[in-house]
């Protein structure tokens, strides 16, 4: 009998992924630094759409643990290394980074193929690595005991949708519209998955390729979502395409209900959306208003840079300042960062609490949120009249 006919898995890495048994932790530090180099596998310009408030975030947490005084008197620095083709030149720039320029850990990346690609490198080089925002359960099924992962990965996001899909529709049908790209179809696989074990089913599944979701490109998947007459669509793309996605479906004059991953909790998305997110619901991943710390984090942040910080903001900020922590534990050894990041856990960050499972996933409760007068808010149910 194959594959997927019954059989429980042979193993479930998730309960048998032990810490790392190698060498490193005998290397001695070095005498004396100039300064503590830390890596970027992102874009390192605040206005880049796809990481930009990521990377502001991750250098505002440097800018603090400098402030406190680094690393007994060195300051910390944080080293980007990107490329549009990470495949490529973007590896290739990453090994430098960890050879050449010597840096002590890695933040990354802003993509989930992207991260993959992070991971096997630095698994090579036993560099730790801390990835922020990365939904892709897969990163850490890989059994790489180098990499930690702060965001709850899709077979947890899923659930929460299939929850709010099921509250807005009931036995009403509605529409999945997913991008082509890796992270979304991985995610639209999730959800599935999650529907599944509801006992749930999609009238119609329709894709669209990475970028096509601008200027009247998704006629004909408009078309036939409208004459599906569905209660609810939901829209797994990334932040500039679920834009486009659902500016397109209210330019239709579509009425009902419309969820997403948690890709519309991003600034990118609500910007480019503009009044057409009003409403969307969507996983919760950062909610500035849980303490007084999130909520001061959240004010230094748009004062700095200029725009609201979002999930990918805070996951970063956390994964700075995690690195910086483990760095000041375990000194500049890089296994010994790695123990120090391992035994962090349970650690208050701003985005909530981080523990480890096995794998080194970070897995927190997940909750809805929505969009209400631009900003991102958690889900409390429809908005009363009058509000």
């Amino acid at each position: 009998m194959g594959a997927g006919q019954g059989h429980e898995p042979f193993v479930r890495l998730p309960h048998l992924a032990g810490p790392y048994a190698g060498p490193g932790r005998e290397e001695p530090a070095p005498a004396a630094v100039s300064e503590v180099r830390l890596g970027w596998f992102g874009p390192g310009d605040p206005a880049d759409p796809l990481g930009g408030l990521a990377w502001a975030a991750a250098l505002m947490a440097v800018d603090d643990a400098n402030a406190t005084g680094g690393l007994e008197g060195a300051p910390f620095r944080l080293l980007p290394c990107w490329s549009e083709n990470p495949w490529r030149a973007g590896v290739a720039q990453l090994a430098r980074l960890i050879y050449e320029e010597g840096i002590w850990a890695l933040i990354g990346s802003v993509t989930g193929d992207a991260t993959h690609l992070a991971e096997q490198v630095i698994a090579k080089a036993r560099v730790a690595m801390v990835s922020p925002f990365c939904t892709d359960k897969s990163v850490n099924l890989a059994n790489v005991s180098w990499t930690f992962s702060l965001a709850p990965p899709d077979d947890l996001l899923a659930p929460a949708v299939v929850r709010a899909l099921a509250d807005a529709t009931g036995a009403e049908p509605f529409v999945l519209l997913s991008a082509t790209g890796h992270d979304a179809r991985l995610a639209a696989d999730e959800f599935f998955a999650g529907l599944r074990a509801a006992g749930l089913s999609a009238a119609l599944h329709l894709t669209f390729a990475p970028g096509s979701a601008r200027g009247g490109q998704l006629a004909l998947q408009l078309d036939r979502i409208l004459a599906a007459r569905p209660r609810a669509v939901v829209v797994i793309a990334a932040p500039p395409d679920a834009a486009g996605a659902v500016k397109a479906l209210r330019a239709a004059h579509y009425g009902g209900a419309l969820l997403g991953w948690a890709d519309m909790g991003r600034t990118p998305f609500i910007e480019e959306a503009g009044t057409a997110a009003e409403g969307v619901r969507f996983p919760f991943l950062f909610d500035s208003t849980q303490s007084p710390r999130a909520a001061e984090f959240a004010a230094r942040f748009a004062a700095r840079a200029g725009r609201p910080a979002d999930y990918t903001a805070a996951l970063s900020y956390d994964a700075a300042s995690l690195l910086v922590a483990a760095v000041r534990s375990g000194g500049l050894n890089r296994a010994r960062i790695r123990d120090a990041l391992a035994a962090a856990a349970p650690w208050e960050g701003i985005a909530g609490r981080v523990s480890w499972d096995l794998t080194g996933r970070n897995r927190p409760p997940v909750v809805l949120g929505t969009v209400r007068e631009g900003a991102a808010v958690c889900w409390r149910g429809p908005p009363e009249a009058g509000d």
